[in-house]
């Protein structure tokens, strides 16, 4: 018998709606179920560990009978009536508000163990540069989509003002989350994850303040547990100029992308980087970079975004295709 998670509401829609959201975000280590039927639910208890129930109010108090690793209630008005021990939380809200109570609740039950990767086992890439507009997010979204058909893969950007735009659930919410309880907030960091375009990715800081005011050992910390809970394989982090102390950064990092200074000028930057790294006791930091020869290719850009039908092709599938990662 497999553990699964039920969701159980006589509206059949509703239940395969909340259902199909949960298994997209993947942001439970089983798999979620619906039903809207009682003897369907039963029947399916009987073969399979029901690690979690979700259940509407109505159908409360004859599947509360059935066992279950814990048992949370959708109510229209949440409240906690004495003799009841089972959560309740608001059913009549967006899908993700849903995913976001439920792990709420749910959270210290999201051990590692059930993941199917640890921290140790996934690559951790930097893609950092001293110098400013010089492809490095062109290229750490190109590594990402790439790579993304091969592994399961996350990107972060720690840029204050990247220009991909933001969301509800973004990295400054994501922080939050990780200094109110960093030890038990895999899940809720979970339902903050967008994926597309083949990968994973936390939408960017919604305040370019969080950027500066987190420090690099918090940095490391957030990417250690959603890695815990979600399982990936690979990590692609795109360091921004305003990351505090971003040599710590690189010196957790498997292996660091830089993008090769395209005028002497930039090329001086890199050198005086290089001669900083060495000079402070990251020299073995330094054997783990990589200097990636890219040029601007307009093809992959379409009305100021990225074009990523085009990607195969272009000067960044080239390079990354060349880096051993």
């Amino acid at each position: 018998m497999g553990k699964i998670c039920c969701i159980l509401d006589s509206d059949e829609s509703f239940a395969v709606r909340i259902c199909a959201c949960f298994n997209k975000k993947h942001v439970l280590p089983f798999s979620v179920q619906a039903f809207s039927d009682m003897d369907a639910y039963m029947s399916c208890a009987q073969n399979n560990e029901v690690e979690l129930l979700i259940v509407d109010e109505s159908l409360y108090e004859e599947a509360r009978h059935v066992p279950a690793g814990q048992i949370i209630r959708l109510c229209e008005q949440p409240m906690l009536m004495e003799g009841e021990a089972d959560a309740c939380i608001v059913k009549f809200q967006a899908s993700d508000s849903i995913i976001r109570d439920v792990l709420g609740v749910y959270t210290g039950r999201l051990m590692p163990a059930a993941c199917a990767k640890t921290a140790d086992k996934a690559e951790i890439v930097c893609i950092y540069s001293p110098n400013g507009y010089c492809g490095k997010t062109t290229l750490s979204l190109a590594l990402a989509h790439i790579k993304g058909r091969e592994r399961k893969v996350l990107y972060i950007n720690l840029e204050e003002f990247s220009a991909l735009g933001t969301a509800a659930g973004n990295l400054s919410d994501v922080l939050y989350y990780y200094h109110v309880n960093s030890k038990m907030c895999g899940g809720k960091i979970m339902s903050l994850i967008s994926t597309g375009n083949g990968f994973d990715y936390i939408p960017p800081a919604a305040c370019a303040k969080d950027i500066p005011d987190t420090d690099a050992e918090t940095i490391i910390g957030l990417t250690e547990a959603v890695i815990l809970s979600g399982g990936y394989e690979m990590v692609i982090i795109d360091v921004g100029s305003l990351v505090k102390e971003p040599w710590k950064l690189l010196e957790y990092s498997d292996k660091i992308l830089i993008p090769s200074p395209d005028s002497p000028h930039r090329q001086r930057r890199v050198k005086e980087f290089e001669k900083f790294m060495y000079t402070s006791g990251y020299g073995d930091t330094m054997e783990k970079v990589c200097m990636v020869d890219i040029v601007g290719d307009d093809s992959v850009f379409r009305d100021g975004s990225i074009n990523y039908a085009c990607l195969a092709g272009s000067v960044y599938a080239k390079a990354v295709g060349s880096i051993d990662v």
